[in-house]
């Protein structure tokens, strides 16, 4: 009797729990094993099939990822952002990737979080020169980046001098970096150098040559024509045009000069449309002669509606190359 009711317990405990799932819980099963592929890694980062095929160093899966619509610029994420494909090659350093990624649209200048960090802080970090220059090749901005309240945090010549990176260092220079930019502490990367890094100091000798030049400087001191050096990085350019009198508001960048806008006290000006004058190219070139002449080689203005080339005759002479000397 006894082995019987054991027997029938058993035949109705089977009933309740030994029957196959049905189709429909396979099915959520299998999707709910699709939808929560994206492991966490040890950096805390999120990660999906694009991240995953990057860090993977599989080309051939990122194409077909892309090919198939998956977003360039979403490839990973945390608690707080979302990171692109180039960030995940970067941290990884796969210049092959770096390289691809940036031929296909991705963006060189994303900025990462609130911080203010940047693709460009985040190679120098990494120490990899190549893709260093495979974004500078790109039009990776130079100058510091902002936190969400506009306080300059990150300079990437003063991350590659902090970090001791000479060769990073010397390449960001050539490119337009400004050793003299300070960040929201008040710190350059040449006072950085000045005091804890005499190696990179002699880097900057030659901008800071240049960048101690100020001064009012003219080709004859009673011209009206004067290129007025206020400080590293800003000077006025007085010129007499069609119209009259002018003055420029000057930004400097290396010893290059480049138009910023018409100074407040300037009259609209009818000779030219100044603004289609273009920011980003040079006006002119300056360089030290002595502690009181330097030597001008003018370019012009480009207008970029255009195309063309304003004002080419140097207003400070007959030839491009002209020097100028300090006026009191």
């Amino acid at each position: 009797m006894k082995l019987y009711l054991i027997i029938l317990l058993l035949i109705l405990s089977c009933n309740s729990s030994c029957q196959k799932p049905n189709k429909n819980s396979l099915l959520e099963i299998k999707k709910a094993q699709l939808t929560d592929n994206i492991p966490s890694g040890i950096d805390g980062l999120k990660y999906n099939k694009l991240s995953l095929a990057i860090k993977s160093d599989n080309l051939e899966e990122i194409k077909k990822l892309l090919k198939k619509g998956s977003d360039i610029e979403i490839a990973a994420e945390d608690e707080y952002n979302e990171y692109s494909a180039l960030y995940i090659a970067i941290i990884n350093r796969n210049e092959k990737i770096v390289k691809f990624l940036i031929e296909n649209k991705a963006n060189v200048n994303s900025v990462l979080n609130d911080e203010g960090y940047t693709l460009l802080i985040t190679a120098i970090k990494s120490n990899d020169i190549n893709i260093v220059q495979e974004l500078l090749n790109a039009g990776v901005k130079l100058n510091a980046s902002t936190d969400i309240e506009g306080n300059k945090k990150f300079i990437p010549i003063l991350e590659s001098t902090i970090s001791n990176q000479l060769d990073i260092t010397k390449l960001l220079m050539e490119n337009g970096a400004d050793p003299f930019e300070k960040n929201f502490e008040n710190i350059s990367a040449f006072e950085y150098a000045k005091k804890n890094n005499k190696n990179l100091l002699a880097v900057f000798e030659s901008k800071n040559k240049y960048a101690e030049i100020k001064g009012n400087y003219k080709s004859d001191c009673n011209s009206k024509v004067s290129f007025l050096i206020l400080d590293n990085d800003n000077a006025y350019l007085d010129l007499i045009t069609n119209d009259g009198y002018v003055r420029l508001v000057m930004t400097i960048i290396n010893n290059e000069v480049y138009f910023n806008n018409l100074a407040g006290i300037t009259r609209l000006n009818k000779t030219l449309d100044w603004n289609s004058i273009s920011t980003k190219h040079s006006v002119m070139n300056i360089k030290q002669v002595s502690d009181h002449e330097i030597m001008i080689n003018w370019t012009g203005f480009y207008n970029i509606k255009n195309r063309k080339t304003e004002i080419s005759e140097n207003p400070f002479g007959n030839n491009n190359n002209t020097s100028v000397h300090k006026c009191e």
